[in-house]
């Protein structure tokens, strides 16, 4: 069922989706990326958010998400550490989002949702660090970086909700007044504005755009 899941490319589809993980997740989002029109899944609102700070680069060429690591490799590691294997030796481990830039260089990434709930009460937490710690070496042994992102310290959740808010009107065909058409030239960055801060996008668009820029914009949509 899952063989050809992880294969990269413009057909890429994640090692687990959304709609059959049973596992204990956060709250989990499917999303559409505006630049590819593949249909993404996020197993955690922290994973959706630095999606799209990440996806919202001029120099990323592309993000997988649940992206499945070689399972032999895996059981290298943990055999070597003497770790136990995360779940079963028959069941791959993944990493959240994995980074491809414009120069072709990589980045690994773990989104957790706090400090604390990683290196937090050694009690509860050394199991994850283990399997932190597996993850780490795999990509390391690839010559891939890679880093944890903790959503309470590393996400600016203002910039990734003003990102989702304007690339939702990526498309011209959504633009229906002078509102969404401010959105759709945010999204395409015709307009440049500092996102980490919050907005009245009504008022900002009454700012920017004229009656005829508007009107001439829906137009040439027809």
């Amino acid at each position: 069922m899952k063989q050809h899941r992880s294969e990269e490319g413009e057909n890429y589809q994640p090692w687990d989706k959304v709609t059959e993980f049973t596992g204990n997740i956060g709250t989990p989002d499917v999303f559409t990326d505006w630049k590819s029109g593949r249909s993404m899944h996020f197993l955690s609102q922290g994973e959706f958010l630095a999606y799209l700070i990440l996806r919202w680069q001029d120099n990323v060429k592309t993000i997988y998400e649940q992206y499945a690591l070689d399972l032999e490799e895996t059981l290298k590691i943990a055999n070597m550490l003497g770790y136990k294997h995360p779940h079963d030796n028959s069941t791959h481990m993944t990493t959240d989002l994995l980074v491809v830039f414009t120069n072709g260089q990589r980045q690994a990434l773990s989104v957790k949702s706090s400090y604390d709930s990683v290196f937090g009460d050694k009690k509860n937490t050394s199991r994850i660090i283990e399997k932190q710690t597996i993850e780490c070496i795999y990509w390391k042994q690839l010559g891939v970086p890679w880093k944890i992102i903790f959503k309470d310290k590393d996400i600016d959740v203002t910039y990734a909700r003003n990102i989702e808010r304007a690339v939702g009107f990526f498309d011209p065909m959504k633009v229906t007044n002078k509102t969404t058409y401010f959105m759709y030239l945010l999204a395409h960055k015709e307009i440049k504005i500092d996102m980490t801060k919050q907005y009245n996008f009504a008022a900002e668009a009454k700012k920017y755009i004229s009656d005829e820029q508007f009107e001439n914009f829906m137009k040439c949509k027809i």
